[in-house]
């Protein structure tokens, strides 16, 4: 499952406006769920899924990065995810206690838990670089993003 092929162009929301985490996770999943045709009704049941897994510990993971996620959600039938900015930060309950400002969103279907940790694996490998995560949070030139998506893929591809 390659980073580049779950989070194309149309699933990029550039700029978030929410400003706590409850409404983050809110905007990015109603973003997702309406670029993959997912009713609202559904949509609601994802969030709740999403809260619900953040109840048990933050996915803030730190250096500004958040991968709010659920799986075994019964409302998709393939690993869906989104990718939005929130260029002033949003306080998460990070485990460094800093702001997030990259919110990778990851929701995925009973029967894929191997491919829905292979993708968060990606994902935290790409949030390792200050670098990396200093440019996505300030750029709008998210084709960059495309060339980092790849050689995260090709990182794994290797292993």
């Amino acid at each position: 499952m390659n980073l580049r092929d779950l989070i194309t162009d149309d699933l990029i929301l550039a700029d978030m406006k929410a400003r706590d985490k409850r409404t983050a996770i809110n905007e990015i999943v109603a973003f997702m769920c309406a670029r993959n045709g997912i009713s609202e009704e559904n949509a609601r049941k994802v969030e709740a899924a999403v809260l619900r897994r953040e109840g048990r510990g933050t996915t803030g993971i730190g250096k500004g990065v958040a991968i709010p996620h659920a799986k075994n959600c019964g409302q998709v039938d393939e690993i869906v995810a989104a990718f939005g900015v929130a260029r002033g930060g949003v306080p998460f309950a990070a485990l460094d206690g800093e702001p997030v400002r990259l919110v990778f969103l990851v929701v995925s279907p009973r029967g894929l838990e191997n491919d829905h940790l292979r993708v968060m694996r990606k994902i935290a490998h790409l949030a390792r670089d200050d670098k990396t995560n200093r440019f996505l949070a300030t750029t709008r030139d998210f084709s960059t993003l495309r060339a980092i998506l790849d050689e995260v893929d090709e990182y794994f591809e290797k292993k």
